[in-house]
């Protein structure tokens, strides 16, 4: 079945884009608002006077945006000072406040306000978390998977490689390294201690609060499986009898630890990917699309030593299919790979190995 694969360009580049849009969003819709409401909980509560106050109200794409502006003043210490902060999640709740301070400042009542009682310029009306409101979770959100999603879209680039040379005759198996699921593991669950430590005051929550907790669950999970994954492939190979062009009859045994039930399913596939550009008015869009072109099976006949695997095989190889792309990468680009479907723990895994085949021209 046909499917999208990211080349090691395309991963760094929205890896880049996503990491430090995420990182962004994470620090001004997130970070620094829950800082801020940790910070203010010994903040000294203080009369303050609404000098001005405003909801802008504009029109978007996906409906209208609401913008408080306010002005209010307190004294403390014997200082006047002026401030304009209402709140502490970044525009989530400038209705809710608007709403809220607007009868003061027609009655022109005071209002208590929090100010820091080691800045007297920095003080905020409203610390509180509205749960209720959507834009709230959606904004943190936001701010936990897109960095997670960028974080992972560059390390999977970063640890992208080359298929081996011509001459390799044993072949590692294809597969990113652990790091690029650790990393991003650790993210998520420092970002959800994070939030729940800032937070743990407000309770009780409301049931669908929790689901903050996925991004941190499912990388946990993904996690969990590439270390059972590298635990039981580890140091797994493919060694080749000899190098032969396309053409010739591939002989090959594929190392793997531990013991194998027997009968192991083996492919010889082509690879074929192509990268189309389309136009669509003034914006332009690029898709890298990778199917197989070409595939035969096999059966592999199993050796066990007491430690490891051997599974030994044969396969015809196609005289009229193109040999193994090297950089720079022609478009459409092809890569054979030899795949092999293992049962273990109870989990069918495809172990993968990249393939230097070349045309028979090659070798006269």
């Amino acid at each position: 079945m046909a499917h999208n694969i990211p080349t090691r360009d395309t991963s760094l580049l929205f890896g880049i884009i996503f990491t430090l849009a995420g990182s962004l969003i994470a620090f001004f819709v997130l970070i620094k608002p829950l800082v801020l409401i940790e910070r203010s909980r010994d903040w000294v509560e203080t009369p303050a006077h609404i000098t001005s106050l405003e909801l802008h109200k504009t029109k978007g794409k996906s409906g209208y945006n609401y913008t408080l502006e306010i002005f209010y003043q307190y004294e403390f210490d014997g200082n006047t000072h002026t401030s304009k902060r209402a709140g502490t999640m970044l525009g989530a709740e400038d209705v809710v406040n608007y709403n809220r301070l607007e009868p003061a400042f027609d009655a022109k009542r005071p209002v208590t306000c929090l100010v820091n009682p080691r800045n007297p310029r920095e003080a905020v009306i409203d610390r509180s978390i509205d749960f209720e409101n959507p834009p709230f979770l959606l904004l943190n959100a936001f701010a936990i998977l897109f960095p997670l999603f960028g974080l992972f879209m560059l390390l999977t680039g970063l640890s992208m490689r080359p298929a081996p040379g011509p001459g390799a005759r044993q072949i590692p198996l294809r597969g990113a390294p652990l790091y690029v699921t650790l990393v991003p593991t650790c993210v998520a669950v420092a970002y959800v201690v994070f939030i729940f430590y800032c937070i743990r005051h407000y309770t009780p929550w409301p049931w669908y609060f929790w689901l903050m907790l996925l991004p941190a669950a499912i990388t946990t999970l993904l996690c969990a499986y590439r270390i059972l994954y590298k635990l039981a492939f580890h140091g797994s190979r493919l060694d080749l009898a000899r190098v032969v062009p396309l053409g010739e009859t591939l002989s090959a045994s594929l190392h793997v630890p531990g013991k194998i039930e027997p009968q192991i399913p083996v492919k010889l596939v082509c690879l074929r990917t192509a990268t189309t550009t389309e136009k669509h008015g003034n914006k332009t869009s690029t898709t890298t699309h990778t199917a197989p072109s070409w595939q035969v099976g096999t059966l592999a006949t199993p050796y066990f030593d007491g430690r490891n695997t051997t599974l030994s095989f044969r396969v015809e190889t196609p005289a009229d299919q193109p040999a193994t792309s090297v950089p720079p990468l022609p478009n459409p680009s092809f890569a054979w790979q030899i795949q092999a479907k293992i049962k273990h723990f109870g989990i069918v895994h495809t172990l993968a190995f990249d393939l230097p085949l070349c045309n028979a021209q090659l070798y006269d």
